[in-house]
């Protein structure tokens, strides 16, 4: 097409540390227990009606 560039896509170098990657593992395992023991004592009395309503309130703050 005229006015259009041509393609000069080049190849672009990647290297990712393993410490990094080991960390990020680490700090998402400490933020997930640390959620599932917040749920669970929020929801140790209520039992499965808080359940019900933190679904429903995911549910119900969705942009789809």
């Amino acid at each position: 097409m005229a006015g259009m560039g041509t393609d000069t896509a080049t190849a672009t170098h990647v290297s990712y540390l393993g410490g990094y990657i080991f960390l990020s593992y680490v700090i998402s395992s400490m933020g997930c227990a640390t959620t599932l023991e917040l749920l669970h004592r929020r929801t140790s009395r209520s039992g499965f009606y808080n359940w019900y309503d933190m679904t429903r309130l995911c549910k119900s703050t969705r942009d789809d």
